[in-house]
């Protein structure tokens, strides 16, 4: 079977949503393959995150080079209409690399050393 970018970004999602699954979340995923939200999780007591995941198959060396690589995808992150108090954040799978994470915030991306 031939793996197409879209098995391939599925894959990453699910990566996602089973480490979400194991650190307590509750976890939605959006089977949208256009939608800008790729998962929605959250715990008890707790607001949700409404996550965007990517799969790059290079190092994408700052926050900067993360935004003009995603730019379109970010900013239809921005515009989905989420809860007061909730988080958006972008998960990036660079492979060997491992994970990297971006608080999206309205006016840019902060890289973050936790999931969430």
């Amino acid at each position: 079977m031939t793996r197409t970018t879209y098995t391939r970004g599925r894959e990453v999602v699910y990566m996602a949503r089973e480490m979400l699954i194991s650190n307590g979340y509750h976890v939605i995923r959006c089977a949208a393959s256009k939608s800008p939200v790729d998962l929605v999780a959250w715990r008890e007591h707790e607001y949700p995150v409404f996550l965007q995941v990517k799969r790059s198959r290079v190092h994408l060396s700052d926050p900067r080079t993360v935004v003009q690589t995603y730019r379109d995808d970010i900013d239809a992150f921005r515009t989905i209409t989420c809860p007061h108090m909730a988080s958006r954040y972008l998960w990036v799978w660079e492979g060997r690399r491992g994970w990297r994470f971006f608080h999206v915030l309205q006016g840019g991306i902060c890289e973050v050393s936790d999931a969430v």
